[in-house]
């Protein structure tokens, strides 16, 4: 058997080899963001726990609702909140950091770092002890190393 038009083979093996090579990267670009995914929310998980054991901590909820608002991160241990930064470096896992700002609620709060990697940020509202009520925003900020 003698193939009289070998040019039209060769351009179904290209075809073919375009087609394999486009799906490997598409296959491989979605590999990398569901891995993305898994990490955001493996994130959000920790902080949320961070901010939560913050709500039920009775000491630190006192320290938030009497500092003025708002606190730096830097400015933590001047105010009275070295405490409360002790806490969140102890419950921050090794692949992350943390860093957290108070603010009066309803109030832009932003972080006044410069940092290059992705920021996930998760805020509570602590509004009031028995004796107290001055609602703030504790936000904490964190990004993987």
């Amino acid at each position: 058997m003698v193939i009289k038009n070998k040019r039209g083979w060769i351009r179904i093996l290209e075809a073919f080899f375009v087609i394999v090579l486009i799906t490997g990267v598409l296959l491989v670009a979605i590999g990398q963001d569901i891995t993305n995914d898994k990490n955001s929310e493996k994130v959000y998980e920790e902080s949320n726990s961070i901010l939560q054991a913050i709500q039920l901590d009775k000491s630190l909820r006192e320290k938030i609702l009497v500092a003025t608002s708002p606190v730096e991160w830097e400015d933590f241990e001047s105010t009275n909140l070295a405490e409360l930064k002790t806490f969140v470096i102890g419950r921050t896992p090794n692949y992350l950091n943390c860093s957290a700002k108070i603010c009066i609620i309803g109030e832009d709060c932003i972080i006044n770092q410069n940092i290059s990697n992705n920021i996930y940020t998760s805020s509570t509202g602590i509004y009031a002890t028995k004796d107290t009520y001055a609602p703030k925003q504790l936000k904490l900020f964190c990004w993987e190393d």
